[in-house]
């Protein structure tokens, strides 16, 4: 079942910077700085997630740093062209895309990494999930966010 309700998850995910950016859109005015001090404060905040995490578990710091990189070049777009192909690149680093990635990759179910994940956090209290879920997994979502937005300034 597992496999099953991530693929929803997963469809959830990818639909809900759409209504999010749509739903501030319309509710709204942001200005450019606006947009970007959304941007600013969630890397802020995955900032000094990622370094508290680096002195505990530097790999998994170093991992979600390197695929949470891209997220500092983003910034409010409307031409749809260039709107979809960073729209595009912006959801295959998504944290559901790099396990769908990763376990084509090692060539493992979806269900069993999930299983496996359950384990380390009730069995050695591994805390993985939560610095995905948690740290990289709302700063992605801002970054959607951000890049679907229409600043007041330039409609």
């Amino acid at each position: 079942m597992l496999p099953l309700l991530f693929g929803v998850f997963t469809c959830v995910n990818w639909a809900l910077p759409l209504i999010a950016s749509a739903i501030i859109v319309r509710s709204f005015e942001l200005t450019t700085q606006q947009y970007q001090l959304m941007k600013s404060f969630s890397l802020l905040l995955l900032g000094m997630f990622l370094s508290s995490l680096a002195t505990l578990n530097f790999s998994l710091a170093l991992l979600v740093g390197l695929l949470a990189a891209p997220l500092t070049y983003v910034q409010p777009l409307s031409g749809q062209p260039v709107l979809l192909v960073f729209g595009i690149i912006l959801n295959a680093l998504a944290p559901t895309a790099t396990l769908y990635v990763g376990s084509f990759y090692w060539n493992i179910p979806v269900g069993e990494i999930l299983q496996e994940a359950a384990f380390g956090w009730n069995v050695w209290g591994m805390n993985t999930q939560v610095v995905v879920w948690c740290v990289w997994w709302p700063a992605w979502l801002i970054g959607s966010i951000v890049l679907l937005g229409k600043p007041r300034d330039v409609l």
